[in-house]
């Protein structure tokens, strides 16, 4: 078994603009390889059955603390000089924690809490809509994709109207999505801290808390009046979270689908004739091009694990390739082949397993309200000479723009 050097500058230019190519060499596509991710040994699982078996296993966790030593012996791994409550949000601890914080944060995402979300994303993505159509050309990322889950997530942690555009752009260069200025991001962080630490005090100085009907803030302090043990610090690395894990991912859902029916007329025509089918198109849209590539934190073994034959020790790390899941031929026929009315049930874009993504539901409304809005309204789209442009990142596949045409209309959506 051969070992090689695991990331997006050794795998570059090809990974971060399209990881498939490489899932299909031997030494990637094999069922189990080992690699070194930024002085890490990793072993690296690609194939559909045993990436999910894996992610719901309880012998594997998700807690740099419970690192074996080749791992704990890297700064970054455990982040031990830096204090912020994001070194241990709730997708970096195990259950019973885990299964606590998940328990209250849940709360804000049932499936009628974020149905009713549905009319207000409506109401976004027209007013986004309303800008551009005059137009006739814009870049679906920066004016569209990016900012329609930024303003959703505004609204959802009750972030006031008069503090919004601070808080936007704080957020942008948070979430890295300002490249310019990826040198501020300790400043950003620091700045967000404040933002939000005072937005939750302001909450939490109320004579009384706030109706569980209201923003997520509002339902956690809800939640944490009423007996739930809460403490500030996980309040605000739970409202950290949400900004981080929905925000980039989303538009990459949003911007990758748009980009895949631009290259599949046949499936973009589809849809325009019948768009109450775009639920089934937006879970094809995971399938085939993730936003997320492999699973969001690392995989540490606390006891023996199996994999392809292979018996791996405790104090092993390993990573999860989702996009490789998706595309494994042994669960999805023609994995290369975009197929809008496919049956993708059971795909690994939101993972699997107790860590499952607490946020996508709201990221599956924002998605089918947008693409819904793009291909009905934007008469003769087509992808600007121009072309698209990627993010480089090892863990994410999303746009950096993608600039497009269209006949120009008159605002009126």
């Amino acid at each position: 078994m051969t070992t090689s050097e695991v990331g997006a500058a050794s795998w570059r230019p090809g990974y971060s603009e399209d990881p498939h190519p490489l899932f299909t060499e031997p030494e990637i596509r094999s069922p189990l390889s080992r690699g070194v991710l930024e002085g890490v040994p990793v072993w690296l699982v690609t194939r559909y059955d045993d990436v999910r078996r894996l992610l719901a296993d309880p012998g594997l966790s998700s807690d740099p603390l419970r690192a074996g030593p080749a791992a704990r012996a890297v700064p970054w791994v455990q982040q031990k000089d830096n204090p912020h409550p994001l070194v241990r949000s709730m997708v970096r601890v195990d259950p019973p924690e885990h299964t606590r914080l998940r328990r209250l944060a849940t709360k804000a995402f049932t499936t009628r809490r974020v149905e009713a979300l549905r009319p207000g994303v409506r109401r976004i993505v027209g007013r986004l809509m309303e800008t551009m159509l005059p137009r006739g050309h814009a870049d679906l990322i920066g004016d569209f994709a990016l900012p329609l889950p930024l303003t959703v997530i505004s609204e959802l942690l009750g972030v006031p109207e008069d503090g919004r555009d601070e808080f936007l752009y704080w957020s942008n260069i948070f979430v890295g999505v300002d490249e310019d200025n990826f040198h501020r991001r300790p400043e950003a962080l620091s700045q967000l801290t404040g933002f939000l630490e005072a937005l939750i005090g302001h909450k939490l100085a109320r004579r009384a808390p706030a109706a569980e009907g209201g923003n997520l803030i509002d339902v956690l302090i809800a939640a944490r009046h009423n007996g739930a043990r809460l403490s500030r610090t996980e309040l605000l690395s739970l409202t950290f979270l949400l900004l981080a894990a929905g925000y980039e991912t989303t538009a990459g859902l949003i911007g990758n689908g748009m980009l895949a029916l631009l290259h599949h007329p046949g499936q973009l025509a589809t849809l325009r004739a019948c768009p109450e089918k775009i639920g089934a198109a937006v879970e094809e849209f995971l399938r085939y091009d993730s936003p997320v590539k492999i699973a969001p934190t690392l995989r540490f073994t606390t006891t023996e694990v199996s994999v392809a034959g292979t018996v791996i020790p405790p104090g092993e790390t390993l990573l999860l390739f989702l996009s490789a899941a998706n595309r494994d031929p042994g669960r999805f026929p023609r994995p290369d082949v975009l197929d809008v009315g496919r049956d993708v049930s059971g795909h690994m874009a939101f993972g699997h397993g107790v860590h499952y993504c607490l946020g996508a539901p709201l990221a599956r409304v924002q998605a089918q309200v947008a693409l819904t809005a793009l291909i009905t309204k934007l008469d003769g789209l087509a992808l600007a000479p121009a072309g698209p442009a990627w993010r480089y990142s090892f863990q994410l596949h999303s746009l950096k723009s993608l600039p497009v045409t269209w006949i120009p209309r008159a605002a009126g959506y």
